[in-house]
């Protein structure tokens, strides 16, 4: 806060932010002089304890649940203020456990990470006994014992506990050595029991079931390596841990402690989440000879200890500090950013390859990320001018990616795609770091199978990179224009460059010398005469049912979607004024059809625009979702799940889909909730009461519509989907294995994608009857839904 905004507060206001900014801003800076930083904070605290003693306690509350990487600090400042007042210390404890019961009740799982934290310092700094945080460790032991526990929930409150024995296991092991031994142990016979999730759960890996222990590190091994580590050695301590209660000692150990209540862990309930951090390895491990010269300690002198040459404790350490700073500043990626570049610089670090590897999994976390995408988009850029070797890390990264592509899931190669799109947006759309490692590879494709340069083509004979070097170049030019794209672009990439994303007529142009009044052109420019004259529209559809007689979609459609191919706002207009037009020509599900089948041949150049139509008509109630969907695979077949064009709409049906019940079920609660309120104020008077509740009426009708529609699109999609794997199966010669090309990883992964991202508003038991009543290959029934049925049961 600048000086003048400062002088223009209230002196009380000022003086409660200047102490907020104390306590916030501690231990930003030089880690070396924490102590006497935190010495000082407790002289400047100590004079407004009596006057602002819930402002001071609200506030370490709050940065103990967001600044989890300094809860070291606030377990110590809490520990001298205790010792400052011992009836400070007492409603700290008591607020430490209300606060806890809060977010256990509230399912707040990083709040309840944070404040586990806290507890655990409070004890390193003598604020409470060793009791105190051993009940809360057997409270969260206690949740494998639960009927049907989930998987994800076990690992997540074993993921605290272990998290708390890292930060405590030295001060258990001095005060409570048998407890500590005793909670090891059910640690480990968890762990010996543990199925790993890239076999329980494949689906939520990278690689699928191609995902192996070296791939992936889950978050519960990594925490239980480090916490096995310390234990072995018996310090219990890193570089990477913040110790600053042990400078005060004697003077933490000479004030009273207190004890909690112990806390009760609420049952699980549908709809809570879990999140896990999975470490993707991407960044290369560090060369021998470099090893070598790290153990002969030849760095220069003031040289930074790099990222592969750290030990394996404070690598992991440093993934989770990573982690709770991108979670806490998910609303402020600049601040985030800056946060970890001042993390690397207090460690004494170079830690970009932690960094990138770390953002990079949790962007790639199946099913989805915690945060928009796009925050980690902005962080990542954020980080590459911030820190000059994290675009060294994160180019290596990505060549790693790109090797494994041919086993990455497809949902992700999507997702990657779209991600260096962005990125190389703001870098003058340069795709020269990859000229060479994948230009090499796109160049010796192209050269063996001619077809793969090939938009569309019929062949079923994929390439994973070409498709996503493909998918890239189409991000690429949404962002920008073609001419712009292609003015830089490498030359082995230019083989892949989409065609420019224009509309395409059904017809020529019309010529001054065509007769003809029934051509396709002149009809169409008739058409558009008369909606521009704002003729009548009881005249227009008169017109129509005589010009073009019972198939008129095409013209109807087209004429419009040309007018209005200047820009997407340019459509949104047409489709307001003259939406009843489609609408009439779409009455019927083969008007539909053939409404969907029009706009996409139009836009067929147009992956984006092809799936922002789709939306459109859907959410102006032009069709449903499930005549988008009937017409992609009556007309594609397995196609459908190939074609970037088609896939996206698909993917856009099944979103309005989703939308259309969320719209329709907000519009019933609002309604509901004024009702309500205007029901209290009419008190005796009910005169209006039956106008409410009829509308109250149709609201629920409408939403027993769209759930209706929802479960019917969803449920068409898989048998349509397996249907048209099942018959490019059944159709395969002798001798052949279609399970094993490139086609059938591509299609069962996009299926297994609609699933796992909507698996909340599935049954995947009672879809799977459906599917399988219609004839569908045993192959394909058990490659789509053993992963999901997994899927369900582990509740991610």
């Amino acid at each position: 806060m600048s000086k003048r905004r400062r002088d223009d507060l209230p002196p009380d206001d000022a003086l409660e932010q200047r102490l907020v900014n104390l306590i916030v801003r501690i231990g930003d800076k030089n880690v070396s002089s924490l102590n006497d930083h935190l010495r000082g904070l407790v002289h400047a605290l100590e004079g407004d304890v009596d006057q602002h003693r819930q402002l001071i306690i609200d506030t370490i509350f709050d940065c103990a649940r967001s600044l989890q990487t300094k809860t070291m600090v606030y377990g110590t400042l809490a520990g001298l203020l205790n010792a400052f007042d011992r009836e400070l210390g007492a409603l700290i404890v008591s607020s430490a456990n209300h606060e806890l019961e809060q977010a256990l009740d509230d399912h707040a799982p990083m709040a309840i990470r944070g404040l586990t934290r806290f507890v655990v310092e409070l004890m390193n700094a003598h604020v409470v006994p060793t009791g105190t945080v051993v009940d809360v460790f057997d409270a969260y032991l206690a949740v494998r014992a639960e009927e049907k526990v989930p998987q994800a929930r076990v690992d997540w409150f074993m993921v605290l506990v272990l998290d708390g024995l890292a930060l405590g296991g030295k001060y258990l092991s001095a005060h409570a050595p048998d407890e500590l031994a005793r909670l090891i142990q059910e640690v480990r016979a968890y762990a010996e029991a543990r199925t790993p999730l890239r076999t329980s759960v494949p689906l939520l890996m990278p690689y699928d079931e191609a995902t192996s222990a070296a791939d992936v590190v889950e978050h519960f091994d990594a925490l239980w390596q480090l916490v096995q580590t310390f234990a072995a050695d018996g310090g219990w301590s890193s570089p990477c841990l913040l110790t600053p209660h042990r400078a005060f000692a004697m003077e933490l150990e000479a004030a009273p402690t207190h004890t909690m209540r112990v806390v009760a862990v609420p049952a699980h309930t549908p709809g809570c989440t879990y999140p896990m951090l999975h470490r993707i390895r991407l960044v290369p491990s560090l060369r021998e000879s470099s090893r070598a010269d790290a153990l002969m300690d030849t760095r220069p002198d003031g040289a930074r200890e790099s990222a592969g040459m750290m030990g394996a404790p404070e690598r992991t350490l440093m993934e989770e500090f990573t982690w709770m700073i991108v979670h806490a500043f998910s609303e402020a990626h600049r601040d985030a950013a800056k946060m970890l570049a001042a993390l690397a610089e207090a460690m004494s670090l170079d830690a970009s390859g932690v960094f990138v590897e770390t953002i990079m999994s949790m962007l790639l976390t199946l099913p989805s990320p915690k945060h928009k995408t796009i925050y980690y988009y902005c962080l990542l850029i954020d980080m590459c001018k911030l820190l000059p070797s994290v675009p060294v890390q994160l180019e290596a990264a990505l060549n790693t990616l790109f090797e494994r592509l041919p086993v990455l899931e497809p949902e992700l190669t999507l997702r990657l795609a779209e991600w260096l799109a962005f990125h190389v947006s703001n870098f003058g759309f340069s795709l020269a770091p990859f000229a060479r490692t994948w230009g090499d590879v796109i160049t010796r494709c192209v050269k063996a199978s001619p077809h793969l340069a090939k938009r569309n083509s019929e062949s079923f004979d994929l390439d994973a990179r070409i498709l996503f070097v493909r998918y890239l170049l189409e991000r690429m030019i949404r962002l920008s224009y073609i001419e712009r794209v292609q003015r830089d672009l490498p030359e082995p990439f230019a083989v892949l460059l989409p065609p420019k994303p224009v509309g395409q007529l059904d017809w020529d142009a019309p010529q001054e010398q065509e007769a003809d009044r029934g051509a396709l052109a002149r009809l169409s420019q008739t058409l558009l005469d008369q909606l521009r004259s704002k003729t009548p529209s009881k005249d227009v559809l008169g017109w129509l049912e005589r010009e073009l007689g019972t198939h008129p979609q095409r013209i109807a459609l087209v004429t419009l979607l040309h007018a209005g191919s200047k820009s997407v706002s340019h459509l949104e207009k047409l489709l307001d004024k003259f939406g009843w037009l489609i609408r009439h020509v779409a009455a019927d599900a083969a008007g539909a059809q053939q409404v969907v089948g029009a706009g996409l041949r139009y836009w067929g150049l147009s992956t984006q625009m092809s799936a922002l139509l789709t939306r459109k008509l859907i959410e102006y109630q032009i069709i449903d979702a499930s005549a988008a969907l009937s017409h992609m695979f009556s007309s594609m077949g397995v196609r459908g799940l190939l074609e970037f064009d088609c896939w996206e709409s698909i993917l856009a049906a099944a979103e309005m889909a989703v939308h259309l019940q969320v719209r329709a079920s907000s519009a019933l609660q609002a309604e509901r909730r004024q009702w309500e309120r205007e029901q209290e104020m009419r008190d005796d008077d009910d005169s209006g009461l039956p106008v409410g509740e009829a509308e109250l009426e149709r609201l629920q009708e409408a939403l027993d519509t769209k759930r209706r529609e929802k479960k019917f699109f969803f449920s068409n999609f898989f048998v349509e989907a397996c249907s048209a794997v099942s018959a490019k199966l059944n159709a395969a010669a002798p001798g052949e294995s279609p399970t094993q090309e490139e086609w059938w990883r591509v299609c069962i992964g996009r299926i297994c994608m609609i699933g796992r991202r909507y698996q909340r508003e599935l049954t995947f038991s009672a879809i799977e009857d459906v599917v399988q009543s219609a004839g569908v290959h045993p192959d394909v029934m058990k490659a789509v839904f053993d992963g999901l049925k997994r899927l369900e049961a582990y509740n991610y």
